[in-house]
């Protein structure tokens, strides 16, 4: 849901969507350092999502598979949220 700020109209993301943004975006991020790492496919969803600091089953809110998360890494400029992002304050 997308509100609309009391200052100039500028629609302002819910804190729901916010958090949601936040939390695929780490998943992102350690999938990310895993690779980086060089453990990217040897990771199990467990290593990730400690890496990212959040519940086992939120990552399946998020992603359906590893293979996918790690395709969203795959794509240059995978900041999900950027369309959020811009109204995120």
């Amino acid at each position: 849901m997308v509100k609309v700020a009391a200052s100039g109209g500028v629609p302002r993301a819910s804190r729901l969507d916010r958090r949601k943004v936040r939390t695929r975006q780490a998943l992102i991020d350690a999938a990310v350092r895993l690779i980086a790492e060089g453990r990217g496919e040897r990771a199990s969803i467990a290593e990730i999502t400690e890496e990212a600091d959040i519940g086992f089953g939120s990552f399946y809110n998020h992603f359906d598979s590893k293979e996918q998360l790690f395709g969203t890494c795959a794509v240059p400029n995978s900041f999900v949220g950027a369309d959020l992002a811009f109204h995120v304050r």
